[in-house]
């Protein structure tokens, strides 16, 4: 499969995603000195504005291929959570994981059992007559928790509340796609339908009168976000982490879903792709004829979709806090504290800004070499406490080596954030250049 350049804007972030190549079954590259910094969506100031459109908004961006968009759920999400991105680790891309998917729709007449729904893109096999014979063979077979949502047209808080149950239950869950009330009782969970919000007797909606509450910040609430503030912390491993998903993911799905602005552009008609936009995508266009098995398929794939992007989220924050106690240390045995040295590039900004008021660069060895950041003034912030030498904006190799006097000097970012070298020897000699300009 070819290399794919997929620029995503994160929904309700103070920080414009790097423009990372998602390889799918390729070596991922070190795209350090390939970056650029984007265009930023910054929260509008004071009270939260209502949108003046339709609910449920789904961008589309021509025809979206269900197979390569499962994929890059898997890679959603591992960007760098602090800022300004991490050189990619790995080899490659996970292989999409087969959903167990079994699904049921309200069908005239009768009811429609589904077993395995997806197709090509999502392999697996009919869950309940395999559960059957399973359980022939001595087995144990666990019951699949029943969950109800609405029919039609599917968006990003019912698809993402169902797959954050599927991993809370660490399998999907079966489910009913439909307005008869009493499958609705007859389900374990009901999102998006049901006009109540309890956790106790299993009910995520958000369409009661009076709505099912809002954030201290003003985003209220969706489906999506009542099922994570019951089941984050428990899949995130701690409140601070699944408070930092909700920040991340959870909010904006919520506020699209509720009709809520949270952001502008700051370039004219330009409006990125957002994750609710690309969840509404899978849905058929209006001049599109599926079958019920076809509609279900694609709900389907949308879950998968979702749930790969919420497991990449909670690896980044697993690995964020691993990465937090090692940066402390680089910042507390550095010799000058002015320049950070890391034994390996990871998420620093957080702690840096933070913990480190008089740092200005951060170091750290690379796949090629040897690479320095400059440290911005405040998180999500393009504004650096120091930029790099502007005679060095946009050098590389032998320019650069003559304009630093470092022989193995390899790249300075016209932005001026960033550079390389080499070796050791050689980024240490760079920021003793830049720390004297």
């Amino acid at each position: 499969m070819p290399a794919i350049l997929f620029g995503l804007a994160a929904e309700n972030r103070d920080e414009a995603l790097d423009p990372a190549l998602l390889l799918v079954g390729q070596r991922a590259v070190d795209l350090d000195e390939q970056r650029h910094r984007t265009a930023t969506l910054r929260p509008r100031a004071g009270l939260l504005a209502e949108r003046r459109r339709e609910p449920h908004e789904r961008q589309r961006a021509g025809v979206l291929d269900h197979g390569l968009l499962l994929a890059l759920g898997r890679v959603l999400g591992a960007h760098d959570r602090d800022g300004r991105g991490t050189e990619p680790a790995g080899d490659g891309v996970d292989a999409v994981e087969p959903a167990r998917v079994g699904l049921q729709r309200e069908v005239p007449v009768a009811e429609h059992h589904l077993g395995e729904v997806v197709g090509d893109a999502v392999e697996g096999g009919g869950d309940a007559d395999h559960a059957e014979e399973r359980s022939h063979a001595g087995e144990p077979s666990v019951r699949r928790m029943k969950v109800a949502t609405h029919p039609g047209n599917f968006h990003a808080d019912d698809v993402f509340a169902v797959a954050v149950l599927a991993l809370a239950q660490g399998a999907m869950p079966e489910v009913v796609r439909t307005r008869d009330e009493a499958l609705h009782a007859a389900a374990d969970v009901r999102v998006d339908v049901g006009g109540r919000s309890d956790p106790a007797t299993g009910d995520f909606d958000h369409h009661q009168k009076g709505g099912a509450g809002e954030r201290p910040n003003g985003v209220r609430y969706a489906s999506f976000g009542l099922v994570w503030r019951h089941h984050g912390a428990a899949l995130a491993g701690d409140e601070e982490s699944a408070a930092k998903i909700d920040e991340r993911l959870v909010q904006g799905v919520d506020a699209n879903d509720t009709g809520q602005t949270i952001s502008q552009s700051l370039v004219d008609d330009i409006r990125p792709m957002t994750v609710s936009g690309l969840i509404g995508a899978m849905n058929p266009s209006w001049d599109e004829s599926l079958t019920p098995e076809e509609e279900d398929a694609r709900f389907a794939e949308a879950v998968a979709f979702a749930r790969g992007i919420l497991e990449r989220e909670l690896a980044g924050s697993a690995a964020f806090r691993r990465a937090r106690g090692l940066v402390d240390a680089a910042i507390a045995r550095a010799s000058d504290p002015r320049v950070i040295e890391l034994d390996r590039n990871m998420p620093w900004r957080e702690a840096v800004v933070a913990g480190s008021p008089e740092a200005l660069f951060v170091i750290y060895p690379k796949s090629d070499g040897w690479g320095m950041q400059a440290v911005p003034r405040e998180l999500g912030s393009f504004d650096n406490r120091r930029d790099l030498p502007a005679a060095w904006a946009g050098l590389s190799g032998a320019e650069l080596a003559a304009a630093t006097g470092v022989a193995d000097a390899v790249f300075a970012h016209t932005s001026r954030f960033y550079a390389s070298a080499g070796s050791r020897e050689g980024i240490l000699a760079l920021a003793e250049r830049a720390l004297a300009d």
